[in-house]
């Protein structure tokens, strides 16, 4: 989408939450960052990194689509985009 519409004004994505799971690849995941599967604040904690980590490559992405007057990239509804790049 970014490719076809650059340079875009901006990107609304909607639905954006943390999502704790026990699947296997949240416990790989989670093990690969020395995070407890078995413990739910650990998977809650995995939750968040996962989801502001993704929050970070769609913001890079549209970023790079943008014009250089672009005051808008990526809107993550109702998810402050504060600490993305720590």
């Amino acid at each position: 989408m970014l490719r076809r519409f650059a340079p875009v004004d901006g990107i609304f994505i909607d639905m954006c939450w943390n999502q704790p799971s026990a699947s296997r690849w949240a416990t790989d995941g989670m093990r690969r960052e020395g995070l407890d599967p078995a413990d739910a604040d650990h998977r809650d904690r995995y939750a968040e990194l996962v989801a502001r980590r993704s929050m970070a490559r769609y913001s890079a992405m549209v970023d790079k689509a943008l014009p250089p007057d672009a005051v808008q990239g990526a809107w993550f509804n109702s998810r402050p985009k504060t600490g993305l790049f720590e």
